[in-house]
């Protein structure tokens, strides 16, 4: 009876958590439908680097979310961290519904992001902290199955758009306060009634302070200076930062922003149905990859999930080389390429990363070092948001394409050959 008390308890509250992880997927994909009207009614469809801009606002205020969220949980703990940043995510959203210029816009894209950052470093550890030794597997791929729900929620409720109100893209960006009014009230309730997980956490729990009701930190963690002066420290944040700069420059978010974009131009008919239908994709992947987690090794998962990204980036590199008015085969292609790259990310590349990071580093580095990867993470994104649309127009979408196919295979041979990654070929029990 106490097992399936603290099982509710502990689900209520890692679920909780994870609508944060909503919030972080539908922040990221819910432009991917509406740009082109919402750039027509502000009158900026002609500047391709504003564009880049507004959505790359999201991604530079969810760096400035994620280098801050370490040292805010430091001092107030996760759980009142999580708390407060609610209120950004609740207010964000009001104002990108009610913006009126595409300065206003990116201005409330960049509150978003500071709210979506903050999340993309606390929700996994959190959830990582709240999980039993035996359910960490599962429960650590809540984070990306929420981030998948999101994307496709996004791109699901963009599908109204050519036959509703011109002004629709408004409700799409208010309806992102309901997930957060969830994760509030979650984070709330659940995290004050889990005192019986302590029964799981005897090892973890010795390193904190007496006041854990807060969830907070290790009294003695590490600063950034003090993780960074030492070489084994320096070792395991760099190999983190790296998997996540790998991770984003092999277009997985350019994928995901752009997808719309990507089937017209391939003359995909229905873009935005192919797109929830490849939203749908990455969720069942994900879905997938929560019980491959505990059947194949981590390492292993790593190097098939890109190396099935870069094969696929390929099958995309031919599909817009070859659309020049002879080739009827360009839509097929680019639906089966896109399905197939997100597929591959949802096995491994997308869950695995963030699941890892509580667990590569040490208690008193845990906070500082995930905080610099996910830091890492958003300005690789930050950076390809800015510059996608650019580069499309100076090299073609084909080349653009080579380039993420080759970064996918960079990944593979930096994930063989690394040392912080030779205890994932066969440590699946840490999970």
């Amino acid at each position: 009876m106490m097992f399936s008390i603290v099982s509710i308890d502990i689900c209520g509250a890692v679920i909780s958590a994870s609508w944060g992880a909503f919030c972080f997927g539908y922040h990221m994909a819910v432009l991917n439908g509406p740009l082109e009207i919402i750039s027509e009614q502000m009158h900026f469809n002609s500047n391709s680097l504003l564009k880049g801009f507004v959505v790359s606002s999201l991604l530079l205020g969810a760096l400035v979310g994620s280098l801050s969220a370490g040292k805010y949980a430091d001092l107030y703990g996760r759980r009142t961290t999580l708390l407060y940043n609610s209120i950004i995510l609740v207010l964000g959203p009001l104002g990108c519904a009610l913006a009126t210029s595409p300065w206003i816009l990116a201005a409330w894209r960049f509150i978003c992001g500071c709210g979506v950052g903050t999340c993309s470093v606390l929700v996994p550890v959190f959830i990582s902290e709240m999980s039993p030794d035996q359910y960490k597997g599962v429960f650590g791929t809540f984070n990306q199955l929420f981030i998948c729900i999101g994307i496709f929620t996004a791109l699901f409720t963009s599908l109204p758009l050519k036959l509703s109100s011109p002004y629709w893209w408004r409700f799409m960006f208010a309806f992102a306060i309901i997930p957060a009014a969830l994760h509030s009230a979650g984070c709330w309730y659940f995290s004050t009634e889990s005192r019986t997980r302590q029964s799981f956490h005897r090892e973890t729990e010795k390193s904190f302070s007496s006041s854990d009701e807060n969830l907070r930190v290790p009294a003695a963690d590490l600063s950034i200076y003090e993780a960074l002066s030492s070489p084994l420290d320096r070792s395991l944040i760099l190999s983190g930062c790296l998997l996540f700069a790998l991770r984003q420059f092999s277009g997985i978010n350019m994928v995901v922003f752009y997808s719309s974009d990507t089937f017209r131009n391939a003359g995909v008919e229905l873009e935005l149905w192919a797109s929830a239908a490849a939203a749908f994709v990455h969720m069942v992947g994900t879905a997938i990859s929560s019980c491959l987690i505990v059947r194949i090794s981590r390492k292993r998962l790593l190097l098939g999930s890109f190396t099935g990204m870069g094969f696929s980036m390929i099958l995309l590199v031919y599909a817009f080389s070859s659309h020049s008015g002879i080739s009827r085969a360009a839509p097929h292609l680019s639906i089966f390429g896109t399905f197939s790259f997100i597929f591959s990310f949802s096995l491994g590349c997308g869950p695995l990363p963030t699941l890892l990071l509580p667990e590569i580093f040490p208690p008193l580095l845990r906070a500082r070092g995930t905080s610099l990867s996910l830091a890492t993470h958003w300005a690789s994104i930050f950076i390809l948001g800015l510059i996608f649309l650019r580069m499309v127009e100076i090299i073609g979408m084909s080349m653009t394409y080579l380039f993420f196919s080759i970064v996918c295979f960079s990944a593979v041979f930096f994930i063989h050959n690394d040392p912080s990654f030779k205890s994932l070929q066969s440590d699946n029990d840490a999970l």
